[in-house]
């Protein structure tokens, strides 16, 4: 593949960037392959050294959507650069996956538990109509407290701790994938 295609390549495998973003990224392997071709490097050679352009579009995407997660913490911004992280490959997918998903399944066990905590007090009021005494009632009061905090503590660790920990744990993937340590 000449220069000219890799670079054709690249850009079109980066279309999602945004162009000035883009634009910046095919200067600068642009660059590469003015430099290398004054040092008379050829560019089957060249070509070798840089890798294969669909390899260095997921690396770029996946940076891409990370940054975007660490600046805007949405849940769909983290989810993209998992999927982007995810596609580097499949030992990316081992590794990304299935923590991801049990860190989520805990989470939604939390959300459930702390939802049928909130809505203890039907259970409380049902018990007073039917005569089991004021005891249920403060029981459910009770339960909905903790329903409360727990569902404002599962909040903010989701929020805070889920994205921090998987922006640095795909960071860290996306830096194995290149061949860095």
């Amino acid at each position: 593949m000449a220069s000219r295609a890799f670079l054709d390549e690249l850009n079109k495998l980066l279309r999602k960037l945004p162009y000035d973003d883009r634009k910046e990224i095919l200067y600068d392997y642009e660059e590469h392959i003015r430099i290398a071709a004054e040092q008379g490097i050829t560019d089957g050679e060249l070509l070798k050294r840089l890798g294969d352009p669909k390899t260095i579009a997921k690396a770029i995407m996946a940076e891409y959507y990370l940054g975007l997660a660490d600046e805007t913490r949405s849940p769909t911004s983290i989810f993209r650069a998992i999927a982007a992280s995810v596609s580097l490959g499949f030992f990316n997918f081992i590794i990304v996956f299935p923590p991801t998903i049990a860190f989520l399944a805990v989470f939604l066990v939390l959300y459930i538990v702390s939802w049928v905590l909130l809505l203890s007090p039907i259970f409380g009021v049902y018990c007073l109509i039917q005569g089991y005494g004021w005891s249920a009632v403060f029981a459910s009061l009770l339960t909905l407290g903790i329903g409360i905090f727990l569902f404002m503590a599962s909040s903010w660790t989701l929020k805070k701790i889920f994205t921090q920990w998987i922006g640095r744990y795909l960071k860290f993937n996306i830096r194995i994938a290149k061949g860095g340590s």
